[in-house]
């Protein structure tokens, strides 16, 4: 049941960035229409953003994947004895 309730908070925190990166990219595309070099570096930072949260959401799944296959593996193993 421990596993279960980490899948849980873990999918939660998957969507709460997800739902940051929706909303982000809404203000992203705003952006669009403004002109200049201050826009020009918000442009730059946002993107920034959107690539530290790909990264960030990759080494999420990761780890979720592999605490995943550990507990199957440990079934595995407590059920060979």
């Amino acid at each position: 049941m421990i596993c279960f309730k980490q899948n849980v908070s873990c999918q939660g925190l998957l969507e709460a960035i997800q739902a940051d990166e929706r909303e982000a990219r809404v203000l992203y595309a705003c952006l669009q229409d403004w002109k200049g070099q201050s826009a020009s570096v918000l442009r730059e930072q946002v993107e920034a953003f959107f690539m530290e949260t790909a990264h960030r959401i990759r080494e999420i799944e990761e780890q979720k994947n592999a605490l995943i296959q550990y507990v199957h593996y440990m079934k595995q193993v407590d059920g060979a004895s």
